[in-house]
């Protein structure tokens, strides 16, 4: 299926949702970027990759919802400051603060980093040492094999 922003697809069983929102990403190839809000059995998870702060529109929609689960950009993470395309450590933690204070996560969701720089070399931090940054900020790390119970 193509999907527009804020189309909405609907599983078989009315029991899934999918809906499309509009992303702050690269369009220079035509492409309309998409963050995604997936819900099953009343739990709504927020997947945001290859996002920077979410267009106007876009927050909007977002703050109809409380998440049980929240996957979020981070792919400059401290590298250098990304707010656009795709975000860094500082305004992650801004966006994690602004659904805690306006009250947009079930109690025990998971807000969970990823998309984590394009290129690894010696000077990007190891798993270990984003996980212990994001740790104080109750973040966690995605990782291959990532398993989630909510």
């Amino acid at each position: 299926h193509i999907l527009d922003p804020f189309d909405t697809l609907t599983g078989q069983d009315d029991d899934f949702t999918l809906t499309a929102l509009a992303a702050d990403h690269d369009t220079t190839a035509g492409e309309e970027p998409l963050i995604y809000i997936l819900e099953h059995a009343g739990k709504p998870l927020l997947y945001a990759s290859d996002t920077g702060w979410v267009p106007d529109e876009t927050g909007g929609h977002i703050t109809r919802h409380r998440f049980d689960v929240v996957v979020l950009d981070c792919t400059c993470h401290q590298l250098q400051e990304c707010r656009h395309g795709h975000l860094s450590t500082e305004p992650f933690l801004e966006l994690k603060h602004r659904f805690f204070t306006e009250g947009l996560l079930k109690p025990g969701a998971h807000f969970i980093a990823q998309h984590i720089v394009h290129a690894h070399d010696a000077t990007n931090p190891s798993a270990d040492e984003l996980t212990r940054i994001f740790a104080d900020h109750d973040v966690l790390v995605a990782h291959d094999g990532m398993t989630l119970h909510i």
